[in-house]
């Protein structure tokens, strides 16, 4: 799924969530809604073939959205900013970035603090605490998620140079292996036939040449 599109349905689910927490007959439901949307998560991975503690969302996938949804509901209902679920927003923060690419992360979390910010109404300076920390972790977890991508490419680049040596090598066997077993020993049998005054004296030069550019091949190896 492309960037655009990928952000643009988190902020349609954040936008989502508001209606929802925000008309009275259907907050009641809220907890229900929670968990039918983690059984339907649930689902959904296990019909792709998951293992069950395989619980990270696909990368650019929409299973993020149904996890976005399911945290914010579950926060929003339960107090929001002093939700004592609230500590599922750095949870859902870690799950998005492994899930999205870094602007839809960003623009995901902005959303989200608007979200906070607009349910709230006022703020106190623990309510204010807690929206600022989600920016900040949100980079922390760039930031991390940067240096270990950095570190798999590397891990998988020295992967494909050991791969390709391993090939090379094999190589350079099969091409020894072929000069002394099979042509070398044919090349001094003719060798030995040369000596015939019957063969010309070109043929046994050009044998003697072989047979000293194998040799040293050989060497070389």
């Amino acid at each position: 799924m492309s960037n655009v599109l990928h952000s643009a349905a988190l902020v349609i689910t954040i936008g989502f969530v508001y209606v929802w927490l925000s008309i009275p007959v259907l907050q009641p439901y809220s907890l229900q809604i929670f968990a039918l949307t983690i059984a339907v998560f649930f689902i959904i991975k296990r019909l792709a073939k998951a293992k069950f503690w395989h619980i990270v969302p696909e990368h650019a996938s929409l299973e993020i959205t149904l996890l976005t949804f399911a945290f914010l509901i579950l926060i929003g209902a339960t107090g929001n900013l002093e939700s004592p679920f609230f500590a599922l927003s750095y949870i859902h923060l870690f799950f998005l970035v492994l899930a999205t690419r870094p602007p839809t992360a960003i623009v995901t979390t902005i959303a989200t603090a608007l979200l906070h910010f607009s349910l709230a109404g006022t703020l106190n300076a623990a309510m204010l605490q807690a929206l600022i920390s989600l920016p900040v972790l949100l980079l922390i977890f760039l930031f991390a998620k940067a240096q270990y991508d950095e570190a798999k490419a590397a891990e998988e680049i020295i992967a494909a140079e050991e791969q390709q040596l391993e090939t090379v090598e094999a190589k350079e066997r099969s091409l020894e292996e072929f000069l002394t077993t099979f042509l070398q020993p044919r090349i001094t049998t003719l060798t030995k036939f040369s000596s015939d005054p019957a063969v010309p004296k070109d043929l046994s030069t050009q044998l003697s040449l072989i047979t000293s550019e194998i040799e040293k091949l050989l060497r070389k190896n």
